[in-house]
């Protein structure tokens, strides 16, 4: 379990990486404008701490067993914060919470389990991070602006969505207002609790594969990368082992069809431009 939960975290934060390379070309690599906690850098310390962040998570995608690593990616990651652009983003903020979880159980484990076992500290750690993140993102939500359709922020998604997709009939716009306003509401509002109670674990995963995956489709990828890895501790590791032994089972034919079943339906779904004024680079 320890092995999946970094390796799928690692991925999150090279996709978070990759999306704003390709949203802002090498501006996002030696450009650090209003830096969120005051660290500026110069143009080359700035690309190098970044280069640095792309090795460490790929390093850790391709041996999560590394745990001398662990730490290295905190401070680097503590660092990418620091030195971030005007804003950072909620999911590098989560993401460092749980990269100092995973830091923390790692150093109280005997030094032959390190990297190789998941501990009962890891597991609560990343479960309890999770279900805040969910309870807090649906409790900032409880607000006139929000359930506002000219000013909330899930509106403009959608419109965004919309616009990109071209699609302008005037009751599907309305349809997709409001399910991205109270789909959302409903959505985080019930994960805390299907995360909280064992008989409703099996629906919460359900419903949290179902709900990162259209924010994934919407461009949000990086965010519900880093929830999948979170969620992923909640799965029993003999669960996962049957599921994948289930897969396996299919043929490398028929994965090999889904697979690119899988990427046309995403590549046709997913917005060609990061926001109305940004297109990708």
């Amino acid at each position: 379990m320890d092995t999946i939960f970094v390796r799928m975290l690692s991925y999150a934060l090279l996709m978070h990486e990759t999306l704003y390379w390709c949203r802002d070309g090498n501006d996002y690599l030696v450009r650090s404008f209003l830096p969120t906690l005051g660290l500026h850098l110069s143009p080359r310390a700035y690309m190098t701490l970044h280069l640095s962040f792309m090795a460490v998570c790929l390093g850790l995608l391709l041996s999560p067993e590394t745990w001398q690593l662990y730490p290295i990616l905190l401070v680097i990651l503590s660092l990418v914060i620091a030195s971030y652009s005007l804003r950072v983003s909620n999911h590098l903020i989560l993401s460092w919470f749980m990269v100092l979880t995973l830091c923390v159980a790692t150093f109280l484990q005997a030094p032959a389990e390190r990297g190789l076992r998941a501990s009962n500290f890891l597991l609560l750690g990343i479960q309890g991070l999770c279900i805040l993140t969910y309870a807090f993102s649906f409790l900032h939500k409880l607000n006139s602006d929000y359930i506002s359709t000219t000013h909330s922020c899930a509106t403009q998604l959608g419109d965004f969505y919309c616009w990109d997709r071209k699609i302008e009939h005037e009751r599907v716009v309305k349809a997709v207002r409001l399910v991205s306003i109270y789909g959302t509401l409903l959505v985080e509002g019930l994960m805390p609790i299907c995360l909280l109670v064992p008989p409703l674990l099996p629906i919460g995963l359900l419903l949290g594969l179902l709900f990162h995956f259209t924010l994934g489709v919407l461009g949000i990828i990086n965010f519900s990368a880093v929830m999948y890895a979170g969620l992923l501790t909640f799965v029993p590791p003999a669960t996962l082992m049957q599921v994948a032994g289930q897969i396996a089972a299919l043929g490398w034919p028929t994965i090999a069809f889904v697979l690119l079943l899988c990427v046309l339906i995403v590549w046709f779904l997913t917005p060609q431009h990061a926001n109305r004024h940004c297109p990708y680079v």
